[in-house]
């Protein structure tokens, strides 16, 4: 549990316990696109949310590095635009 979780009703603890590497991937993938998708900043969305990824995914023992992000970061925020686009009708037809 995160130190500051247990006293704050606004964060809701997921656990990724039982879960198969599959299934982590896909909650990772959800959280990280949710988490852009609030775009607080008028610049810097993308390189805030790759550096919050970096963070949360080596508190939960993942090696990784910003090298991923950087060599991607085109890819990563189309990404991330493509996860929360809502008409999927106009990119598959």
């Amino acid at each position: 549990m995160f130190p500051c979780a247990k006293n704050s009703r606004f964060i809701a603890i997921f656990s990724y316990k039982n879960l198969s590497m599959e299934d982590i991937i896909h909650h990772l993938a959800i959280f990280v696109s949710r988490l852009w998708q609030i775009h607080v900043f008028g610049e810097g969305n993308t390189r805030t949310t790759a550096v919050f990824f970096i963070k949360y995914l080596r508190a939960l023992g993942f090696d990784v590095t910003n090298d991923i992000f950087a060599e991607n970061a085109w890819y990563f925020r189309n990404a991330l635009v493509r996860a929360n686009y809502n008409d999927l009708k106009k990119w598959c037809s």
